[in-house]
């Protein structure tokens, strides 16, 4: 950790492949995110591998995320805000700490989810000296946006920019589904080459599930079969009053049954849709 602060060259065939890794940071409980829980458990199988990453978080979290593991940095240099609008911003120092000319700390790569920002973050790394971009970019898209078979609102400025970081970056989507609607979008402003581009760079990698963690925290068995659900239930993203339709009927099939909710921050729109019940 921290080696180029005094090493920037010398070290890099020590430390191996450099990353910076650009979560999306919506609120100040940052250990509630799913984004940074996603990367914290992809980084440790990245250290593992011989990479060094450096995990780009907000101020708000200094203190209260783990110390940093080996081969793995904490940059904290933005603030929290929404996460709409994170997914299309970089940080004001972005440029001084990667580009490859001036950078503080030198990269071979940057993984992110903020696939709106991708032409941002790539024309910030290129090197004037170079015909080409140099870093590449690779979006770990956690939630495509469409026109259709989305929940959430869109507008062409939203879509406009994350098909064209597809197209200049290399996503990854968790599921066919996804990439078709990504497509699908892509199609109505982008040329028939740059859509092709996608479809070629493109690739499907679903996360999956760290089963190992969930049995360490599990404990003993219920008593009562029960039905868990964990995420942030508020309105609209995370369909809280689909989730609870769901188990209540369940319940009136006749089965013995506990109900298990579990949620980082408290949202006056769970007691609307539990008190229903």
């Amino acid at each position: 950790t921290g080696l180029y602060d005094e090493h920037p060259v010398e070290m890099a065939e020590e430390i191996g492949m450099r990353v910076a890794v650009l979560p999306i940071i919506g609120f100040r409980n940052v250990l509630g995110e799913s984004d940074y829980l996603m990367y914290e458990a992809l980084i440790r199988y990245m250290t593992s591998q011989g990479y060094f990453v450096y995990f780009c978080l907000p101020e708000e979290a200094i203190g209260k995320v783990p110390s940093a593991p080996p081969r793995v940095k904490y940059i904290f240099d933005e603030k929290v805000g929404l996460w709409y609008d994170r997914e299309a911003d970089v940080s004001a120092t972005f440029l001084k700490l990667f580009n490859p000319r001036i950078a503080r700390y030198p990269v071979d790569a940057v993984l992110t989810s903020r696939a709106t920002a991708v032409p941002v973050i790539s024309r910030q790394l290129w090197d004037y000296r170079c015909e080409e971009p140099q870093v590449p970019v690779v979006i770990y898209e956690p939630k495509v946006a469409s026109f259709t078979g989305t929940h959430q609102v869109v507008r062409d400025i939203e879509l406009v920019g994350r098909t064209l970081g597809y197209a200049l970056g290399y996503p990854v989507f968790s599921t066919q589904e996804e990439l078709d609607l990504a497509l699908e979008a892509a199609r109505r402003f982008l040329s028939g080459l740059m859509v092709r581009q996608i479809q070629e760079k493109a690739r499907i990698i679903p996360f999956g599930v760290d089963c190992d963690s969930l049995d360490a925290v599990r404990g003993e068995p219920f008593e009562k079969f029960t039905v868990f659900f964990g995420g942030r239930l508020n309105q609209g993203s995370k369909r809280a009053e689909r989730v609870v339709q769901t188990y209540d009927q369940f319940f009136r099939f006749g089965r013995e049954i506990d109900v298990l909710l579990c949620t980082p921050k408290e949202d006056p729109y769970i007691h609307k849709v539990i008190g229903k019940r």
